[in-house]
């Protein structure tokens, strides 16, 4: 083929069309057959064969009427010679036939198809035009849905996926989107800080998320793990009062009250590799283990699981969430309900309330609040255990627990 070159470009070009004259150039669409000079035809280009490595494909060439059969196209592109005869080089990308068919007459209409990209130079007469590369992709997140399959899929997108390098991040594809947005703090009473827990509104409903926790800032005898990253993992729902972790056929009791904590909570233990799922779903999230210590920072951020973990352009804005001074679960009584902590612990307020939740008396703290004790907390508040460390706590004593050295993998 004349000035052109073309591999792997397999090209079965079909026109239906009815061709003009001069002397019906503004007949209206669907004017009818018989007008003088709006011949009907159907004509089709199609190449020989040749073998490229494993691949057969067909090298398109020109034919038929004067002035090629084509020649609607001339001057329309880079594909195009202007005023050339014929075809003289392949389509330059994929354009959707409606698209082509309006470009060149509304009466026009073309169907293509191809089994492999091209890479084409066409030298043409009047002027040269060049398409170094091209790439048909598939990806992206429409779904199609049928049983218990699902098939995600966006036919040509522009590279999907994200291009990194240094410090710099490009994203490509039709349905490009940025992190995840990052989990919130929540409302009311759980957004005050605790002991043992962090919580969080983790967000994204609908969308496979993982949360990451970075130990940023821990007491001094802790601090070699600062840096230290670990994965939320699976939520389980958890009685509020009894602190089972498989709330009974008759639910939990007693019933709950206008103004009461609600009858379960969600929690999460940490772990060290990732885990997806969608958060959103479960609401507000009480994170907890070995790793959670009194008097310490933690960074949470979200990431699409579709995403790269090691890519740190992948995750969400960080949310920061501190940890109160060991033993102080909360500050004085205010109306009702147990007040933020105020860096003191003190027997008439963090070792009652502690107790009063031991008791599940109406406006007893919430359980990721008073729940202390052990080292990797079991969900229930006990007298001789998170009452008494709280006490210990009140007469000077140090955090007794051993802390993230001794969490499990």
């Amino acid at each position: 083929m004349n000035g052109v070159e073309a591999t792997k470009r397999p090209l079965t070009l079909r026109v239906k069309g009815r061709l003009r004259d001069k002397a019906t150039e503004g007949s209206p669409i669907g004017a009818a057959a018989t007008s003088p000079g709006r011949q009907p035809f159907t004509q089709s280009v199609k190449g020989e064969p040749w073998e490229e490595g494993a691949t057969t494909c067909h090298q398109p060439r020109g034919g038929g009427r004067k002035g090629g059969i084509l020649s609607p196209l001339r001057g329309l592109g880079s594909g195009w010679g202007p005023r050339t005869p014929g075809l003289r080089t392949a389509l330059p990308s994929i354009v959707p036939s409606g698209l082509l068919a309006r470009a060149i007459s509304p009466s026009l209409a073309v169907q293509y198809s191809l089994c492999a990209v091209p890479t084409l130079h066409a030298s043409l007469a009047a002027a040269d035009y060049e398409a170094k590369w091209h790439t048909i992709d598939g990806g992206g997140v429409m779904k199609a849905n049928g049983g218990v399959y699902e098939v995600s899929s966006t036919i040509g997108q522009h590279d999907a996926g994200k291009l990194t390098g240094g410090v710099y991040t490009v994203s490509g594809g039709f349905w490009v989107m940025g992190p995840a947005p990052p989990p919130t703090k929540p409302d009311g009473e759980a957004v005050y800080d605790k002991n043992r827990y962090i919580s969080m509104v983790p967000g994204n409903p609908g969308l496979q998320t993982a949360l990451r926790v970075t130990l940023t800032s821990l007491p001094s005898e802790f601090s070699i793990y600062e840096g230290t990253q670990v994965w939320v993992g699976e939520p389980v729902e958890i009685c509020e009062n009894s602190g089972q972790s498989t709330p009974p056929p008759e639910g939990c009791g007693p019933a709950w009250v206008p103004g009461g904590p609600a009858l379960t909570m969600w929690s999460a233990n940490l772990q060290a590799t990732q885990y997806c799922q969608d958060f959103g779903s479960v609401g507000l999230l009480h994170v907890t283990d070995c790793e959670i210590v009194p008097g310490a920072i933690y960074t949470v951020q979200a990431i699409d699981c579709t995403c790269d973990p090691g890519n740190e352009a992948s995750y969400s804005d960080p949310l920061l969430i501190s940890t109160s001074p060991w033993g102080n679960i909360c500050g004085p009584w205010d109306v009702d309900h147990w007040s933020p902590p105020d860096t003191s612990v003190d027997v008439t307020v963090d070792v009652t309330a502690c107790l009063e939740k031991f008791k599940n008396a109406f406006g007893a703290p919430i359980k990721a609040r008073a729940d202390v004790d052990p080292n990797t907390v079991d969900w229930k508040v006990n007298i001789s255990t998170d009452v008494t460390q709280i006490l210990d706590a009140f007469k000077g004593q140090l955090y007794p627990f051993a802390g993230p050295g001794t969490c499990p993998p």
